[in-house]
């Protein structure tokens, strides 16, 4: 009978064991419970984050991207040579009818020109001083410019045209003395060859491009002024803004942007900042093929001893991201 009664109690002992640990444990899971709900409450609701812009975040990308200068027809084969631009019309560019600009247009060979001949395009000519070497450059290849000095609405029917403005384009209205030597000239004082030959011509005329387009949009802008580029992209701001140029093509000589009181990376950085990405596409060997892509580092591969301390110098165009 003691031995029952102790397999009896053995078995209380147990049963009252295992209810005590089954409480213990009910009763630390509501603790626990308990202070995650109060962890919750002390916790700051957050607001659900906002999603993000498709548009934006592309440009965001891309402008990370490339805040650099890409090597691109110089890999190709194409700018074989200085300003080879009757090759930029056949292999790089094939659109017809469009409305181009020209500053700096010289004799037109380059650039006005090739764009009436090959691509039928209406071109906007700026040459102050060398206007009737223009003329008759045109005039020999069965065009005859029209001369203008103000805003209208540019006729771009695919006929080809050219209209010449005998002024300067920069960042004002006004009139601007300009600097010459030889076949070089720039409202900026460069002394391009030590200031042997130099000649100053006063009361040049100046226009702003904003100035001289209004709501038409412009297929190609090129620049060549010795170093007075930034002004003349500050003076087409309204143009870039209302994203109405499609590609920018420039003379880079950061040695002449400097006495124009800008350096090549700002004028990388204004392009970059309306979302134009820049390739070099000259074979003139100015610069290390292996050069920096970062716009610094870029511009620092530009030898401002190079040529007698003419300094180096590349072909630039650069394409509107925003336009695709």
């Amino acid at each position: 009978m003691s031995y029952l009664s102790s397999i009896l109690l053995c078995m209380l002992l147990i049963i009252t064991t295992l209810d005590f640990l089954s409480r213990n444990k009910e009763s630390q899971q509501v603790v626990k419970k308990d202070r995650i709900s109060l962890i919750e409450q002390e916790r700051p609701t957050l607001a659900p984050a906002a999603p993000l812009a498709t548009k934006d975040c592309n440009t965001a990308e891309k402008s990370i991207k490339t805040r650099k200068v890409f090597h691109f027809l110089k890999d190709a084969g194409y700018g074989l040579g200085n300003m080879q631009t009757p090759q930029f019309w056949d292999d790089v560019d094939e659109q017809r009818g469009k409305l181009i600009i020209d500053i700096g247009a010289f004799d037109g060979s380059d650039w006005s020109v090739p764009a009436v001949i090959k691509r039928g395009h209406t071109v906007l000519a700026f040459e102050p001083l060398s206007a009737e070497r223009f003329m008759e450059h045109a005039r020999s290849n069965g065009i005859t410019p029209v001369i203008v000095d103000r805003l209208q609405e540019w006729p771009v029917d695919g006929q080809g045209r050219i209209f010449l403005f005998k002024s300067c384009a920069s960042n004002f209205t006004g009139t601007v003395q300009m600097y010459s030597e030889n076949e070089l000239a720039s409202i900026v004082p460069q002394d391009f060859y030590a200031g042997a030959n130099q000649k100053i011509s006063h009361e040049i005329p100046v226009l702003r491009l904003d100035s001289v387009v209004k709501d038409q949009d412009i297929h190609l802008l090129k620049i060549d002024t010795q170093g007075n580029e930034l002004s003349v992209l500050q003076g087409a701001h309204r143009l870039f803004a209302e994203n109405r140029i499609n590609m920018v093509e420039l003379e880079f000589w950061p040695k002449a942007m400097v006495k124009g009181g800008a350096s090549g990376v700002d004028v990388l950085d204004y392009l970059h900042g309306f979302g134009f990405i820049c390739f070099d596409y000259s074979r003139n060997r100015h610069i290390p093929y292996n050069r920096p892509s970062d716009f610094e580092g870029f511009v620092a591969s530009f030898d401002p001893n190079r040529d007698n301390g003419f300094g180096a110098w590349e072909e630039l165009i650069c394409f509107n991201q925003n336009l695709g």
